[in-house]
């Protein structure tokens, strides 16, 4: 097969304008109707992908601003100078 195979296409020449993708389509009995919905579900897709990386970038924003938020917390408490570091001698 290596052997007895055509050249390798460029780019340029696998490229079908609008035309002729839709006349291949129709010929291979493909109606205007499917394509019509072809296209509506993929608009739809396209949608939910933007959708989903809209989300995940905000979730994975509120999981840094949470784990900042106890980072600090933390940091506070080790800093300051609470009662009960004062009394810690009477509860030993």
């Amino acid at each position: 097969y290596e052997f007895h195979h055509a050249q390798r296409r460029t780019l340029r020449e696998m490229c079908l304008n609008f035309y002729m993708r839709k006349y291949l389509l129709l010929k291979a009995g493909f109606s205007e109707e499917d394509m019509k919905l072809a296209k509506k579900e993929a608009s739809r897709t396209k949608l939910q992908r933007s959708i989903t990386r809209n989300v995940v970038s905000y979730t994975s924003l509120l999981k840094m601003e949470t784990a900042v938020e106890s980072a600090c917390r933390k940091f506070k408490r080790l800093i300051k100078d609470d009662h009960w570091k004062q009394q810690k001698n009477l509860y030993v």
